[in-house]
């Protein structure tokens, strides 16, 4: 018996541990996966293991919930990569402590749709007062290496300083940092006003505006067009590491209630200005 159970217990720590599972939470432009001798496209909801084999496409991401761990996993541009090789070799995971959120947010089937009258489910709002201070104050340092470009639709080039009027395109955002970023642009009118670009799912995940560390990103789900009036045109890019509401953070900044800068976060901002033609 005593030889049974040294075998028992030899045959237990000798097996190999299961393979992760994922939940995609978030594609965004090209991801795919090989399967049965050919690429498959993957979408939101799906499910992916560590022996998998991927593929994600140029400036694109993909953004992956592992239940086990209870950990978030944001990846960019990788050529036909295991997950499992993937998960290893990234630096951290997002968001740990908002992993019951997200997964809610993710299985509950409607989070999908783009809403401004979203009803926040949870949310830590302390990146809406960092992301307000950073915005309010312009001599804000920004701490975080991020960027941002404007691409013109039909020929995927990035425009200059210059853009004629009546050109569609999208933003590109790069994030030279380590760490995975949430990002939304604003526009400003020559008045000052000031207008979200991207809307948001009604979870509040933002997970469709993640940028992975080290990872260039197309946001080309939103598609604008340049328009009147002619003259300058102001741009701000805005990234925290946590999920950030740009309506209370307008709201902060109108009312005048900023905390100091230093409070919160660190946020990246990046402030950009074409002249229009």
């Amino acid at each position: 018996m005593r030889y049974l159970l040294i075998l028992m217990s030899f045959l237990c720590s000798a097996a190999p541990a299961s393979a992760g599972v994922y939940d995609v939470f978030s594609v965004i432009g090209r991801a795919e996966r090989f399967d049965s001798g050919e690429w498959h496209l993957l979408s939101r909801r799906e499910k992916v293991s560590d022996e998998d084999l991927i593929r994600i496409g140029e400036n694109s991401a993909l953004n992956l919930l592992e239940a086990s761990s209870e950990k978030v996993y944001s990846f960019g541009q990788a050529q036909e990569a295991r997950v499992g090789e993937l998960v290893r070799s990234t630096r951290k995971s997002v968001l740990s402590k908002f992993f019951a959120y997200f997964r809610k947010a993710l299985m509950r089937g409607d989070t999908d749709r783009a809403s401004d009258d979203a009803t926040v489910i949870y949310r830590d709002t302390g990146c809406d007062a960092a992301v307000a201070a950073a915005l309010a104050d312009g001599s804000y340092s920004s701490p975080r290496p991020v960027s941002l470009a404007l691409v013109d639709a039909d020929t995927e080039a990035e425009f200059g300083d210059e853009v004629e009027l009546g050109r569609d395109f999208f933003f590109r955002v790069r994030n030279d940092g380590p760490e995975p970023l949430f990002v939304n642009v604003l526009a400003v009118d020559a008045d000052g006003s000031m207008e979200p670009c991207m809307t948001v799912d009604r979870g509040f995940t933002m997970s469709h505006l993640l940028v992975p560390g080290g990872a260039t990103v197309d946001l080309d789900e939103f598609r604008f067009t340049i328009c009147q009036p002619r003259g300058e045109q102001r741009f701000v890019l805005l990234a925290g590491d946590e999920p950030f509401d740009l309506r209370n953070v307008l709201r902060m900044v109108a009312g005048g209630a900023v905390p100091d800068a230093k409070a919160g976060v660190g946020v990246g901002i990046f402030r950009k200005t074409i002249t229009i033609r």
